[in-house]
């Protein structure tokens, strides 16, 4: 009996309600915290130091849904605004946003053969040491995470402006 009225009681459902809005702020709490990835003098330098809990909380929040945290293992990463840009010979050679020309490893054309719409790609070095001397990279699909081996056959076009 005494369970009911527990589960009935008004002091019951309020500690429910208030579990249910922290679980909720949880979920929507920023997945970095600011200290883990700015060093105190620099948050000092711009004033972010300054900020008070809940400004804190809505900056790391709108980063969070904005930017991308770098995975400081992808350290070769090279230049993350590179783009598919055109799928030549279904999957053969890709041109990247830049002007470069790549060719493709026979073993992953098939893979490459579907790479169509534009998305953000980088590269890693090819550590398969059975062709790494032909293909030295792996052009890595960022949204996916899949790559490819490629090897270099134009480089990228000068720009005759620099990138705003």
């Amino acid at each position: 009996m005494w369970l009911l009225d527990l589960c009935t009681s008004p002091r019951l459902r309020s500690c429910a309600a208030v579990s249910i809005c922290l679980l909720i702020q949880a979920a929507l709490h920023a997945e970095f915290y600011l200290n883990e990835v700015m060093p105190r003098e620099v948050q000092k330098k711009s004033g972010v130091a300054e900020l008070t809990y809940h400004q804190r909380l809505a900056l790391e929040k709108w980063l969070n849904e904005t930017f991308v945290l770098k995975n400081p293992q992808e350290t070769t990463k090279k230049d993350e605004s590179l783009y598919l840009s055109q799928n030549i010979d279904h999957g053969k050679k890709l041109e990247l946003s830049d002007g470069s020309l790549w060719e493709v490893a026979p073993d992953n054309v098939e893979r490459a053969s579907f790479w169509i719409l534009p998305f953000p790609l980088y590269f890693v070095k090819n550590n398969d040491p059975l062709d790494n001397n032909e293909f030295p990279l792996k052009l890595i699909n960022q949204n996916t995470g899949l790559g490819v081996k490629v090897r270099q056959l134009r480089p990228p076009e000068l720009r005759e402006t620099p990138p705003e």
